[in-house]
């Protein structure tokens, strides 16, 4: 699609007898977007037989969330209580495959504290653990709960 808005540019061009060049057009278009490299992906198979001695490695994502607007007085034990509950909601989730870590943040105020949770659980639950985590209807009222992105190492 991008190719034919170039050459209808281009057409127009020719027809009008503009005096803008081939390659102002083409760069306008690669400027704005309207012209992309088109990428070769190739095909990636997962299989799906049961029955083979080989088994695949189960790999394991963590979903973490931070926690604001919370009493002075919360614990972690209640926050990690109060994730673990929340967890328990995600279909075929088994709970003893749930890791659940949650830290202390330090505030700049005392009426109030911040936590961060993570949770650990299976890649292929990795996305509904992040729509269970990131409902409000998950959490208890008046609770602040966004997405947790730690800080990028600088190598050197």
């Amino acid at each position: 699609m991008p190719v034919q808005i170039v050459t209808l540019l281009l057409t127009n061009l020719c027809s009008i007898e503009s005096l803008v060049s081939a390659a102002t057009v083409v760069r306008e278009a690669a400027r704005s977007g309207a012209l992309q490299k088109q990428h070769n992906r190739k095909k990636v198979v997962v299989g799906s037989r049961v029955d083979s001695k080989v088994k695949p490695v189960v790999t394991r994502r963590c979903v973490d969330v931070f926690l604001s607007r919370l009493q002075p007085d919360t614990t972690v034990e209640d926050i990690e209580s109060c994730t673990s509950d929340i967890m328990e909601k995600i279909p075929n989730a088994d709970p003893s495959r749930v890791n659940i870590k949650c830290t202390h943040l330090p505030g700049k105020h005392d009426f109030y504290t911040s936590f961060h949770a993570a949770a650990t659980v299976n890649s292929d639950l990795f996305a509904t653990a992040i729509d269970v985590l990131m409902s409000g209807d998950s959490w208890p009222e008046g609770i602040l709960v966004r997405r947790y992105f730690q800080k990028r190492q600088q190598n050197g």
